[in-house]
Order: C-alpha cells, then sequence, then structure tokens
C-alpha cells in the first residue's frame, strides 16, 4: 500500500472519495463510498455499497456486489453481516471464512476508520 502523490495532487469526484498514503494527515471518506487504495496501474470502480480497502498490487480484485472488504485494522477486529462475506489472500496461505465468521488482516502502515453505511 504506497502511493506516492509527491508530484501533483490528485482531484476526485465528490462521490468517489480516494487518497494515497495517509501519512500526513488522517483521511474522511464519503458514507457510502469507502476506498482508499493504491491503483497504479489501472484506476479501480466499486459500486456505492462496496468498501474495500487493500492494496492490489499484483492483480487487480473483483468482488461481488454482497461481499465488503476492508484489510488491515490492527487495532480492532472487524463484524461482518452474515450475508457479506469476505476473503482476502495473506502473505501465508489463501484463507476461506465462512459467512458468519469475522476476518482481521494486518496492513503495514496505519489503520483507517471509514464513516458508517
Amino acid at each position: 500500500m504506497h502511493c506516492s502523490p509527491r508530484r501533483s495532487p490528485l482531484r476526485y469526484a465528490p462521490q468517489r472519495t480516494m487518497h494515497c498514503s495517509p501519512r500526513r494527515s488522517p483521511l474522511r471518506y464519503a458514507p457510502q463510498r469507502t476506498m482508499h487504495c493504491s491503483p497504479r496501474r489501472s484506476p479501480l470502480r466499486y459500486a456505492p455499497q462496496r468498501t474495500m480497502h487493500c492494496s492490489p498490487r499484483r492483480s487487480p480484485l473483483r468482488y461481488a456486489p454482497q461481499r465488503i472488504m476492508h484489510c488491515s485494522p490492527r487495532r480492532s477486529p472487524l463484524r461482518y453481516a452474515p450475508q457479506r462475506t469476505m476473503h482476502c489472500s495473506p502473505r501465508r496461505s489463501p484463507l476461506r471464512y465462512a459467512p458468519q465468521r469475522t476476518m482481521h488482516c494486518s496492513p503495514r502502515r496505519s489503520p483507517l476508520r471509514y464513516a458508517p453505511q
């Protein structure tokens, strides 16, 4: 998860709020579309109810409309609804979760806080 917006600031539409590398200041996201990622290769478009936070360096990831993914909350575990499954590819081995199981992925930098949907 690394993006270097040193050269030029990026401006996004009000419905698509995105900012890479939150090193300096905390970020505030829109309530419906919350995204934080480093899309170096190609921009990713998400549905209004999808929430993603991960660093797709290797390959772009596509999620079903009912799946919500949030990688790397170091501080607190995340709780997901029974209809919202989650799948993330950790470092050691791919994990498969049941619909009612929670997932906790640990990122490298800082935890992000998202506004409620």
